[in-house]
């Protein structure tokens, strides 16, 4: 088998957790917004500790299949290093891995019979921030693997702009629908 196919199989498999990841994150927004209005029950936090468990996984698995991807860039590749998606699409997966810290420190917040419409507005907003950057980030992690064209011609402080934009426009978005859903409730 050429070396070049080796190099599509890494990228491949590198890409497969990201996307089990980004579906399973996306999938328990939709079932967070099913909820958010009515009492947790047992099997919403059965399948929020799934959900953190597949993420958690797959986080791992991207840092492992990640380093490889680089080693091997960076041994066939002269001037790897140099390429901004690379910086940015480890920042992205680094901003993951320390927003998974906080969400699974935050979790203890929803116990069986919370209602998410009536948080405080401090866990309210702490809860929306942080699954805001979750499933933004994915969404960028994913995009990042397929944007070849970015390679070694997008600055990264362009791609930091773009994700930030990103970041405000998702954040407008879940503070809308918190609102939403908090109103309806008083």
């Amino acid at each position: 088998m050429p070396f070049v196919h080796i190099e599509s199989v890494m990228r491949f498999v590198h890409f497969l957790p990201a996307a089990y990841a980004l579906v399973s994150v996306l999938s328990f927004d939709l079932r967070i917004l099913s909820v958010y209005g009515s009492p947790v029950g047992r099997e919403f936090l059965s399948e929020l500790q799934t959900t953190k468990n597949k993420v958690k996984y797959s986080l791992i698995l991207l840092w492992l299949t990640g380093v490889a991807v680089v080693v091997n860039g960076y041994l066939t590749v002269p001037h790897y290093l140099d390429n901004q998606k690379l910086w940015f699409k480890a920042s992205a997966v680094l901003i993951l891995t320390v927003n998974g810290y906080f969400i699974h420190r935050c979790c203890g917040y929803l116990k069986e019979g919370v209602v998410l419409a009536k948080l405080d507005a401090p866990v309210a907003l702490g809860l929306n921030v942080l699954g805001v950057i979750s499933s933004v980030s994915w969404v960028w992690a994913c995009f990042l693997g397929s944007a070849r064209e970015w390679s070694f011609s997008m600055p990264f402080s362009d791609m930091a702009v773009l994700y930030a934009l990103s970041l405000c426009a998702a954040g407008c978005m879940s503070f809308c629908l918190h609102q939403r859903h908090a109103r309806k409730r008083s």
